[in-house]
Order: C-alpha cells, then structure tokens, then sequence
C-alpha cells in the first residue's frame, strides 16, 4: 500500500481501496493540503490528464486556472481514456472508481466531510471539470460528481435516524426535567445533527445545479444515462428532498429523449418511483402533465422501451391514475408483430380487465379468488372485437395464454360449451370463440404454436418441458374423455364451431381410450368372474 499511488489503487487493486481510504482520512488531521492534493491529483489522473500541476498550483491558483490548464493538456492530446478502454486491467475501473468515492465520504461522516474544506473544494473541482469540453472529463466527473450525491443521501439518511431518535430522548427527558444537563445536551446534538443534514443537502443541490441540469442534456447519451438513473435512485431513497416536481420533471423530460437507452432509463426509474405506494400523493401534478407520453411509448418503435413503457402503464393502473378511455390504443397493441409487444399488453389485459387486479390491488395476482368460468366469460368479452378474423383472435389467446390459468381448466370449458350450469347464457359468437379458445389453448398446452413465428425456428424441448407437455395432453385426454362425442353431437351443424373441434381430436392421446376400453372391458370381466365363484360357494 506503501507503494501504490491513488490512480494505481483505483486502477488495478481495487481491494486496497477502503485500506487507502482509511489512512487518508488518519492522515488529513495532521496534513489536510497534502491529503486533499493526493485526492485532487487521482481526480486529474482518472481523468486521464497526464499533467504537471503540483501542490503549490492548486493552493495558489483558482479552481477555474487549473481546470482550464487541464482543458490545454486535452487539446493538446496529452489525454489517456480510461474510462472507455477495453483493457482488461480496467475492466475494474469504473466499478472501483465508484466505491472509492462512496467509501471516502462514509469515512468522513463523522469528521472532514462537514470542515467546509475537504468536499468543498473537492466538489468545485468536479463541478468545473465536468463542463469541460472533452468528452472523458466530463464522462469521469459525472460519474464522480452524482456518486457523491448518493453517498451524502446515504450519510444524509443515518443523520435522519439520529436526529429521530435525539428527538424522541428528548422529549422523553423534558417530560422528567424541563431542564438539566440531559436536556441541554440532547438539544445540543439535536442541533448539530439537523446541521449536518442541512449540510448535505445544500451540498446535493449545488452538485444537481452544477453539474446534473448542464449533464442531463449532454451529447453523450451514456452521461444522459448516467443522470437519469442516478435521480431515480435519489428520488427513491431520499424523497423529502427529491420528490418534488423541480426534479421529478427532468424524469418527464427525458421520455421525449432522441437515444432509446435514455428514454428506457427514464422509464425504469419511473417504475421504481410509482412502485412506492408512499410517493403517489405526491405524483399527482406529474402524471397529469406526463401520462400521455408514457402511453405513446408502449408504441415506441425500440421494444426495449416498449415493453417496460407497458409496465409502468400498468402500475399506473394499478394506482387508478389512469381511466380505461386512455387505454384504446394500447389494445391495438395485441395484434402488433413484435412478439415482446404482445406479450406485454396481454399480461396487461389479463391484469386490467380479467383478473382485475388493476382495480382491486389487494386481489391476488392468480385470480384464485374468482371462478374460472367468471375469468372466460370476461375473455370472451374481449374477443369479440376479433370474432370476423380468427387469425386476430389466436393473437389474443396467444398474447393471454400465459397468465390466464382459466384458459387451461378443460373441465369448465367444456363444460361452459355443453351449458352446464352457466353463469350467463353464451351468445352464438362466443360459443365459436370459446370453441377456437379451446383448441388454441389446447395446441399451447401441448407445445404447437397458435401464431406464426417471424423466423420460423422449429421449438425444442428438453427432456423435462417435454415430460410437461405430456402430461398437458393427457390432461387434456381425461377432460374429453367422456364429453368429447357429446361435443360433436350438439356442434355438428355448425360448420364454425364442428371444424375446431374435429381438429383437436390430433392433440389428444388417442390410446388412452383403448386403454380404458381394455379397463372396462377387464373389469366386466373380473366382475362376472366374482359373480360365478359367489353363487358357486353359495
């Protein structure tokens, strides 16, 4: 350790770091400018900078002088990257960067991080550096500069705990004393802990100020990112100051960001916000102005923002923040081609307007609690609107099938077919739909696909999902066992509903009813067997 510099540490021994820390945070009683000189030269380095600037420089001369100096060496090409090389031994880098950073400010929390010298002017540098023009300065502090938030909100976050419980002594104490040395010295800490917080947060919003509101916008998407998903975690984690519409409407903004990685990021700290059921209150103003682009994006053309755009819909459903008029043109949606499309707006219906969880949360997500035949009825309600094309309806099956255990409860629906105590009468249509339903969701179960794949790949199964799908088929088998002929008899007139039905008989395991007859015909036999050997005896 002896040995090493910071940028070595930081670069290749990683391991060393909380070691490295912890001296220099011994070491900044006796000698802060030497320590923060060792800190402020590992900040150039990762940077890349290969400068000459020397401990006299950085006391003599202002922030914006060396970080201009810095900007000269870039010009000039005196610049290693080493925050995008593909070297393997810094593959590390960046991981070790961060911890680096979080683990010097969790070992001042009790001393240097609140001086007024050491992050004062650690945060100017980062601040300056990161509105520079090369690319890889701003990349490093960007990354330093919203780590140092986060880490304040975790310091910010213990100092809150204490000042809770401080609080809590002290009025536990003034109800014995109004006065003493107790209560003197719990008002006192009391003070001191809500500086600290006060601290830090003033701390957080000069680094939002300076560096995020210029950085959120930057050329480089992978900085936008950064950004994006450093406040989602600063929203979650520390709501009493982030969760307000000053930060939360850069969230809205950059929904509208030209770079689909942005636009996804935005979207999964969106989710990780609305899933806090504590933070809704608060969101009212926001989903007003932005629900209706978080609805065009489960339309958007890159699937990767699609799909999680269609789960943060969801969860505003879920919250009742959203009216089922918002929600036409997402239904659309179920007969899209991209497969991850559909999947997702099915898994959404079954939600929403099936299972109904969406408007009663406290319902469990299986629907245990309603009938199956309640959960057909409901679907058959919505293939409706596909009835002229059975091509569109096996789209919604399809899309569907995955969540809905009701679409593979044979027993009822057949039973729903031959009119056995139904809840409410089939129409003619429904009866063709629930007849298509039955033989799709019966292909599915065996393992048949119901919709063309794009890439026409043949499915493979290994020797497990195979044994599955067996048993499905012979599910399958048993629940037709007896009602199969009673099913051709009462549909035989009906060219719609008869076609489907013939053409299941190639998903059923046919030697199962030469077995049972082979069962019966045993059985019959047995029993005329015990008869004569009876009255034999007798």
């Amino acid at each position: 350790l002896e040995d090493l510099t910071l940028i070595d540490i930081v670069k290749h021994n990683g391991r060393l770091i909380s070691h490295a820390v912890k001296r220099l945070v011994e070491d900044y009683e006796s000698n802060p400018k030497s320590v923060l000189f060792q800190i402020l030269t590992m900040l150039f380095e990762v940077c890349g900078a290969r400068h000459d600037i020397y401990a006299s420089d950085l006391h003599e001369a202002a922030v914006d002088d060396i970080v201009f100096k810095l900007a000269e060496l870039a010009r000039k090409g005196l610049v290693d990257d080493n925050y995008s090389s593909k070297r393997k031994d810094l593959k590390n880098f960046k991981e070790n960067l961060v911890t680096f950073w979080d683990s010097l400010v969790l070992e001042c929390q009790n001393g240097p991080l609140f001086d007024d010298n050491l992050f004062t002017t650690i945060k100017d540098y980062v601040v300056a550096i990161s509105c520079t023009p090369p690319r890889v300065y701003r990349q490093v502090a960007s990354l330093v500069g919203l780590q140092l938030v986060t880490s304040f909100i975790s310091v910010a976050k213990t100092l809150s705990g204490q000042r809770e419980t401080t609080q809590r002594q002290l009025n536990a104490e003034k109800k014995k004393h109004s006065d003493g040395p107790a209560v003197e010295s719990l008002n006192k800490r009391l003070s001191i802990t809500h500086e600290n917080i006060t601290y830090l947060e003033e701390s957080m919003r000069k680094i939002f100020s300076g560096l995020f509101m210029h950085r959120y916008r930057d050329v480089d998407p992978e900085i936008r990112m950064l950004c994006i998903k450093s406040l989602g975690i600063w929203v979650v984690s520390y709501p009493s100051l982030f969760l307000q519409d000053i930060y939360l409407k850069y969230l809205g903004w950059t929904l509208n960001d030209k770079n689909a990685g942005v636009r996804r990021t935005s979207i999964l700290a969106l989710q990780s916000l609305y899933d806090v059921d504590d933070n809704i209150p608060s969101l009212g103003l926001f989903t007003e102005r932005f629900y209706s682009r978080m609805i065009q994006l489960a339309d958007d053309i890159d699937i990767s923002v699609a799909v999680p755009a269609i789960g943060l819909i969801k969860q505003l459903l879920r919250h009742q923040l959203l009216s089922d008029d918002d929600l036409g043109p997402l239904y659309d949606l179920l007969i899209d081609e991209p497969p991850m499309i559909r999947r997702a707006i099915g898994e959404l219906v079954y939600d929403h307007l099936i299972a109904q969880n969406c408007k009663t949360p406290s319902v469990a997500r299986d629907g245990d609690n309603e009938s199956s035949e309640i959960h057909i009825s409901r679907m058959l309600h919505i293939l409706r609107e596909f009835s002229d094309d059975p091509v569109l309806s096996s789209y919604v099956i399809d899309d569907i099938w995955d969540d809905m255990k009701a679409m593979k409860d044979w027993k009822c629906v057949i039973s729903m077919l031959l009119d056995e105590t139904p809840i409410a009468e089939l129409t003619d249509m429904d009866g063709t739909n629930l007849v298509r339903m039955l033989r799709a969701s019966a292909k599915k179960a065996v393992g048949e696909r119901i919709v063309l794949a794009t890439d026409n790949r043949k499915m493979y199964y290994n020797k497990s999902q195979k044994e599955i799908l067996e048993n499905s088929k012979s599910d399958i088998t048993n629940a037709l066992m007896k009602r199969y002929p009673q099913l051709l008899r009462k549909y035989l007139p009906d060219k719609a509903k008869i076609s489907p039905l013939i053409d299941m008989m190639m998903l059923l395991k046919l030697e199962m009813y030469s077995l049972k007859r082979q069962e019966q015909v045993s059985c019959k036999s047995y029993h005329s067997s015990f008869s004569f050997i009876f009255l034999f005896d007798q």
